[in-house]
């Protein structure tokens, strides 16, 4: 059965849709062109740094002066070129979205995100007994000022988590 699929709906690129040999997956000029991050980064929201990389965990200017209430942070690729066609097309790709609708943060400056979301989120009561005590993990698309995954943190440890880690997909990262 999985061949005929294949024959009607072979496999595309999920950026480009040239044609490749595994669902879900990149061609090679689109996977040379996404800028993935490695190397040294920020340990607390996973922007990359200039230097070599080390056991000893590093903060880049902006988690050295805003605190981030998680306790470390990765991002897999940069949100621009061809990070920020594959986030955009998982976010706004063609299918449902049962998401509640709020306010959107683009074009917001660091301060006006962090304001507007100030005790914006909770833990679903009925649920928040499953966080007490426990190691959590968020995953967001993209960090930009770190205002929505501060947001989400802050109401996991209100409601008991032991501690807090992120991921995100991308990274929006000053001169990179």
């Amino acid at each position: 059965m999985h061949s005929a699929l294949q024959l009607i709906y072979p496999s595309q690129c999920i950026s480009c849709r040239e044609l490749v040999e595994d669902d879900n997956a990149l061609c090679g000029k689109c996977w040379a062109e996404t800028r993935f991050i490695s190397g040294l980064v920020c340990d607390k929201c996973g922007t990359p740094l200039p230097g070599q990389d080390h056991d000893e965990a590093v903060l880049c200017d902006d988690c050295l002066t805003t605190a981030r209430p998680w306790s470390r942070g990765r991002a897999a690729m940069l949100y621009q070129d061809n990070g920020r066609k594959l986030v955009l097309g998982l976010k706004h790709g063609d299918r449902l979205d049962l998401a509640k609708r709020t306010r959107s943060l683009d074009g917001l400056g660091r301060e006006a995100r962090f304001q507007m979301l100030a005790d914006s989120i909770a833990v679903n009561a009925k649920r928040r007994h499953r966080l007490i005590g426990r190691s959590i993990l968020l995953v967001d698309d993209v960090m930009t000022s770190g205002a929505t995954l501060a947001a989400c943190t802050e109401a996991c440890l209100k409601a008991g988590a032991a501690e807090v880690c992120i991921v995100t997909l991308a990274r929006v990262a000053k001169d990179v």
